[in-house]
């Protein structure tokens, strides 16, 4: 959850965003927003109802956020969600399970036309251990639906359990924690501290790596420098393959920040895709955003478990500087290894662009 949380505070400093801390009582968690986000609560049948005003390119949209205790388990709750909108003729429904911070998010998204206005609407369930369940409706043009959802992912980055000693965990039924049904409002015994980034985080003298590789990304023609243990290629499409002598091969894909998605984004969909290959984990561990010798922001998530065909350890890491970000993975199907290998890669990894 801190490598999401920090990434996200880093880029908010990086861009000079002033933000503030929205706290959900009802539901035990916090996030940060954009300053220019209104927000207004409201108590409906004794339970807290929270909206957000978030603006697009042509016209603000919506986020109403609301606590629930669930009764059915993932696919139902997706089931009952869907046969509803189609009740209310909506159009193009999609779901989706995705994963942030390391918990599900449960997605449905549709169309629809309110007057002469074509509307996209989505639905979201974190499926999060908190005190109660968090469910959001956003809702708005559909010519502004990119923007405000790219607004509204990037500030659920920031989420975090409202008391400081919980972890935002996936929902587990027989751990949720109790409500009383008389008060369903969780009254938090204290706020939660503010995530701040320091500003010691700079590198005087950057030191770039002796190897690189040159190549073209969004018609600029970058170099992505890597450390002498390592030899690397450009492949046929356009990704970077480095490799060891010792550690076998990672995968490098290049983007830049200008035509792709946010690199904390990025981040969370290449770990929710390494998940996907583990039939159990046994540890995961997330490195927190800083700064590398290069001057380079980089991040990772480590996965250690196993598959029906015996160990897998997966490692996944961003590189971001300027305009430029790299997504590294590493994969090893050894019975140990060791990810030193990968983030000895990432404090030295970094993006030049050619003059």
């Amino acid at each position: 959850m801190m490598v999401a949380l920090l990434l996200a505070g880093l880029l908010q400093n990086s861009q000079g965003l002033k933000t503030q801390r929205i706290d959900l009582e009802a539901i035990g968690l916090s996030f940060d927003a954009p300053v220019t986000w209104k927000l207004s609560k409201k108590k409906i049948k004794k339970e807290m109802i929270y909206t957000l005003t978030l603006p697009g390119q042509t016209k603000t949209g919506q986020v109403v956020i609301s606590p629930t205790t669930l009764s059915q388990d993932k696919a139902e709750w997706m089931s009952s969600l869907k046969m509803l909108w189609e009740t209310n003729k909506d159009e193009n429904i999609t779901q989706a399970e995705e994963e942030i911070l390391g918990v599900p998010l449960l997605v449905t998204k549709a169309n629809y036309y309110r007057r002469s206005e074509f509307r996209t609407k989505v639905n979201g369930l974190l499926y999060a251990n908190t005190p109660r369940l968090m469910v959001y409706n956003m809702d708005c043009l559909d010519v502004d639906f990119s923007t405000v959802d790219k607004a509204w992912r990037d500030s659920l980055q920031t989420l975090r359990p409202f008391r400081a000693e919980q972890k935002l965990e996936p929902y587990d039924p027989a751990r949720a924690p109790k409500i009383d049904p008389k008060n369903p409002e969780l009254l938090p015994v204290k706020p939660p501290q503010v995530v701040t980034v320091s500003e010691m985080n700079s590198i005087s003298k950057p030191v770039l790596a002796p190897k690189k590789v040159d190549l073209k990304i969004a018609n600029r023609n970058v170099s992505f420098h890597f450390p002498a243990d390592w030899t690397g290629a450009v492949e046929t499409d356009g990704s970077v393959k480095l490799t060891h002598k010792d550690s076998g091969s990672v995968q490098i894909s290049l983007f830049s920040t200008l035509d792709s998605e946010p690199v904390d984004r990025a981040l969370a969909s290449a770990a929710a895709k390494g998940l996907e290959e583990f039939e159990k984990v046994t540890q995961r561990i997330d490195g927190d955003p800083v700064l590398n010798r290069a001057a380079a922001f980089q991040a990772w998530v480590w996965r250690d478990g196993s598959t029906k065909s015996g160990p897998l350890h997966v490692g996944e890491g961003v590189v971001l500087k300027g305009d430029f970000y790299a997504v590294i993975r590493f994969r090893s199907t050894a019975k140990v290894a060791d990810r030193r290998l990968l983030t000895d890669l990432l404090e030295a990894a970094s993006i030049e662009v050619q003059p």
